[in-house]
């Protein structure tokens, strides 16, 4: 499997899923105009990746701010993760949130407790 990167813009995130070493990464704005049609070929990724997931697989997600419409599309994609937990391989889910984002931490607890997955909250100061 290729490592997929998507180079952050204005209105999306940073992106990266190397297969090889277990990593996936999301950073930055999710709010694209299109969000079916940013995360359709992300999700596609996943889906390949989860047939044949390393041992060990790190997602570490590091939003600044995302919409209504990307939290579902986030929704999707960790769920689909999710199912890495489920084999005899590890998923582990890191949430990054800046010092005094209350909103972004508050959205990874909820993201947790709806799918009913630990997250490892990770602050990071400014």
């Amino acid at each position: 499997m290729k490592t997929f990167t998507i180079s952050a813009k204005k209105y999306t995130p940073y992106l990266l899923m190397d297969a090889n070493n277990g990593i996936i990464e999301i950073s930055g704005r999710s709010f694209p105009e299109d969000v079916n049609r940013f995360y359709k070929p992300i999700l596609r990724w996943i889906d390949e990746y989860i047939t044949s997931p390393n041992a060990s697989t790190q997602l570490n997600l590091k939003f600044t701010y995302f919409n209504t419409a990307s939290s579902k599309k986030i929704l999707e994609l960790i769920k689909k993760m999710a199912s890495i937990n489920k084999t005899k391989n590890m998923l582990v889910i890191n949430w990054y949130y800046e010092e005094g984002e209350d909103d972004i931490l508050n959205a990874g607890k909820d993201l947790s407790a709806v799918l009913e997955i630990p997250f490892q909250f990770i602050e990071i100061e400014l």
